[in-house]
């Protein structure tokens, strides 16, 4: 199993940084689903939320939240583009040597979405009910 910062782990971290009232990170996080109740797990556990990576490989699969921006190698990516593109990365080909597995963006009927060398597996959890998860076979060198 992979885990992988997104925009709502980032939005986290950004609260527990500085969760005053009114403040900006504090209302995108609410206002993006967050709970206050989750604050102080978020508090005790920091550490392992810095620590998650914005992206993984794992043989030809490029593991990330929300896709890359087309056209740009992966070493000169931003991590917000990781963590919140959209466009262009949905109807443009991304360029790199790998398939791009990728959430953050509702697939159409809530199925796993194969197109343009993408595999996008957000099915909607919190409209749709399906959690989806994505098991990726492959050789490995030894």
């Amino acid at each position: 199993m992979t885990v992988l910062r997104g925009n709502h782990e980032d939005m986290l971290l950004n609260v527990i940084s500085a969760p005053e009232p009114g403040d900006r990170a504090l209302d995108l996080w609410l206002w993006n689903g967050g709970e206050l109740s989750l604050l102080p797990f978020a508090r005790a556990h920091r550490a392992w939320f810095e620590a998650l990576p914005y992206y993984a490989i794992r043989g030809p699969y490029l593991l990330v939240h929300a896709g890359v921006r087309p056209g740009v190698p992966l070493e000169d990516q931003r991590e917000r583009d990781l963590i919140w593109i959209r466009e262009p990365f949905l109807s443009q080909d991304h360029g790199l040597p790998y398939t791009v597995v990728h959430g953050h963006s509702i697939t159409n009927d809530f199925e796993i979405e194969r197109r343009n060398r993408r595999i996008g597996i957000d099915t909607g959890a919190f409209l749709s009910g399906k959690l989806t998860a994505l098991r990726l076979e492959f050789e490995t060198a030894s």
